[in-house]
């Protein structure tokens, strides 16, 4: 089975989070189990498709190929922004 090349994102960078499941984030419990979070960034804006767990404070989202149950891509942690809303960012 071949998969598709990863979108393009900055690792270290901060992205904000549009939404979650096609709604808007409250709380960091939005995040929980299979999810599609909209982020928009230096390098556009992407779904990420993937399964979250709770750790150290922050979610760690898990993305994954295939509508978040293929191959793994890459690891995001998701923290309240400073402000307002949510953040992600790459590891």
């Amino acid at each position: 089975m071949t998969y598709p090349t990863p979108e393009l994102v900055a690792s270290g960078v901060p992205y904000t989070v549009r939404t979650v499941n096609d709604r808007s984030p409250s709380s960091m419990s939005d995040f929980d189990g299979l999810v599609a979070v909209f982020v928009e960034g230096v390098t556009g804006a992407h779904v990420i498709h993937g399964i979250s767990a709770h750790a150290d404070g922050v979610v760690r989202l898990f993305e994954k190929s295939e509508d978040g149950v293929g191959k793994d891509i890459r690891t995001w942690d998701i923290h309240p922004g400073t402000t307002a809303g949510f953040t992600a960012t790459t590891r």
